[in-house]
């Protein structure tokens, strides 16, 4: 299944065995809920009004641009006796959204900005009612002060935790999505030019934002092979990209920054694919930065890389 969402799904496509030559579908209709146990994130079906609204209006004129009945599923937050706590991004506006669901009321947290205009000027406004809705969600514990509070997951998260630690004087503990560190060896190989070849170690921290989309790497390349002679030049990589999955296949796109312990700094956008999670080729480009007389420097190159093993 394709678990690199950019929005959360509306239909899910699986198979029951990894020998299967099928895979089968299913949409927010037909299932209550489902789980990525890799991830450990679950997810619910419902059925939503959707508001979409306009970027822009004129004074007098109605925000709503459409509002939708649709199914989805949403990625659960909080799964707690007291309430529960919900993500939706929509596909039909890529707007993020929040819901909350207590003493069977469930309520959609509402904040968005617009522009509105008149015959003098255009000017920006900002609703925030998920403040007012959560004060009023959350009144029947007089000990809790909502405070201050930002209209993001891990703002909106940590007050409702906070709330039920009050309500029952019990410590909740989130199960959040944890990042994942591979590790990696690999080759690199110039195209063009001078034949140089290097050897390195890497670390890639995959974030658990985006559905684990993103990550960061920290490489060394402690070996260059030039002319047959080994030169001991240690540099060092820092980057960051993404990545868009299609079955075992992952397409891979970033950009980082280059250095080694002579004066030489270089900036290295890259694309790539990766296989099974395992093995990838990577395509870069040295792009030196400050020196003009080493145009040199500035070369495409070729890199395999083999992930050993996964911390999770």
């Amino acid at each position: 299944m394709d678990k690199d969402w950019l929005q959360n799904p509306k239909v899910i496509e699986f198979k029951k065995d990894l020998t299967d030559v099928s895979s089968q579908k299913l949409d927010a209709s037909m299932i209550s809920s489902f789980k990525l146990h890799e991830k450990n994130e679950k997810f619910l079906s419902k059925r939503l009004s959707l508001m979409i609204l306009k970027d822009k209006i004129s004074s007098g004129e109605s925000l709503v641009l459409d509002e939708l009945s649709i199914d989805y599923f949403l990625r659960i937050i909080i799964d707690n006796p007291l309430l529960k706590f919900y993500s939706l991004i929509p596909e039909e506006d890529n707007r993020q959204r929040y819901y909350i669901d207590k003493d069977e009321k469930f309520v959609e947290l509402l904040s968005y900005d617009y522009l509105l205009s008149n015959d003098k000027s255009t000017f920006k406004k900002t609703n925030s009612s998920y403040i007012g809705q959560l004060q009023s969600s959350l009144a029947d514990c007089k000990e809790f002060n909502l405070g201050n509070v930002s209209y993001n997951e891990s703002s909106i998260k940590n007050k409702l935790l906070k709330y039920c630690e009050v309500k029952t004087g019990q410590t909740y503990v989130s199960k959040s999505i944890k990042s994942q560190k591979v590790f990696s060896v690999f080759g690199d190989a110039r195209l063009g030019g001078v034949a140089v070849n290097l050897i390195g170690v890497g670390m890639r921290v995959i974030l658990p934002r985006n559905f684990g989309r993103n990550y960061v790497d920290v490489e060394i390349k402690p070996l260059a092979i030039q002319n047959k002679a080994i030169l001991k030049l240690p540099i060092f990589e820092f980057s960051s990209g993404g990545s868009i999955q299609h079955n075992k296949f992952k397409f891979l796109y970033g950009a980082g920054l280059g250095g080694s312990i002579t004066p030489h700094v270089w900036v290295i956008p890259t694309v790539g694919f990766m296989w099974n999670d395992k093995f990838a080729i990577e395509f870069r480009r040295n792009y030196q930065l400050g020196n003009k007389e080493r145009d040199d420097m500035n070369f495409n190159f070729v890199r395999l890389r083999y992930n050993v093993f996964t911390l999770k």
